[in-house]
């Protein structure tokens, strides 16, 4: 017999309307609900970085119209939705359970939402930016890195109420730009990097090479549960790292070799 999601992690949120994403859970299932917001160059139709589509067959197979914010969702559940197992829940017996996206636009003319619901950002990451990115207000910078003790924290400030804004950049393939939406839909959940990122000192932890937090790949039960954790405790959740000299030094040579 499997146990309970609902018991084992008892998620309540004091203001609803005011929590843009959220983990309502069953005993057997999870629904993870975003309310997103995309900024109006999201809603225009999509096409790849330098309008390279030539040989993109997923963007061949999409119809007219479909647009970067329709690539957003579209990339959001099909990584992010599965059936997923934890030991705890399993107990031995391989029982799985279900995790399915309810991605609520505010573009949308027939979506369903109360009055005064509060809305997650998503919007094309600035021309100088490196990489995309989750960011808090600038109001939640800083403080961050003493609530949560890690240098993740320093700019991404991380609330179920205040989840972030979602920076996307372009990329030469609609398949990338989806996964990429995944992975920074990731941190808007509550979960950090496992890729050996300058602020996770150049470490990454062996055995992750696989998740969705560390290039892009597949949601983990690992990620699930830590999705759970987040919504809890109320505190992001991080992959653990550790400092090396030698890894450290390392890392800033290959940076200054780029």
């Amino acid at each position: 017999m499997a146990d309970s999601l609902r018991i084992h992690y008892p998620i309540r949120y004091k203001n609803p309307l005011g929590t843009p994403v959220m983990v309502i859970l069953g005993d057997n299932e999870a629904e993870i609900r975003a309310h997103l917001r995309f900024t109006p160059a999201l809603l225009r139709p999509y096409e790849n970085a330098k309008g390279e589509d030539s040989e993109d067959s997923l963007l061949k197979m999409k119809p007219e119209g479909f647009t970067y914010a329709d690539a957003i969702c579209e990339g959001i559940k099909k990584n992010w939705e599965g059936t997923y197992e934890l030991p705890w829940y399993s107990n031995g017996s391989g029982h799985k359970f279900r995790v399915r996206v309810n991605i609520i636009r505010k573009d949308d003319p027939n979506a369903v939402y109360e009055k005064g619901q509060k809305f997650a950002k998503v919007q094309v990451a600035p021309f100088f930016a490196p990489s995309s990115f989750v960011m808090s207000d600038f109001w939640r910078w800083f403080w961050g890195l003493f609530y949560c003790g890690s240098l993740e924290s320093f700019t991404l400030n991380w609330h179920p109420r205040f989840p972030g804004i979602i920076n996307l950049k372009r990329y030469k393939t609609l398949r990338w730009y989806e996964q990429v939406a995944a992975h920074e839909f990731g941190h808007l959940i509550g979960i950090g990097d496992a890729y050996d990122a300058p602020y996770r000192f150049f470490y990454q932890l062996e055995g992750v090479s696989s998740y969705m937090m560390c290039y892009n790949r597949h949601v983990q039960s690992e990620e699930i549960e830590m999705v759970l954790r987040a919504h809890l405790t109320r505190r992001m959740q991080f992959f653990p790292y550790k400092f090396s000299f030698k890894t450290f030094l390392k890392g800033v040579r290959d940076t200054f070799k780029h």
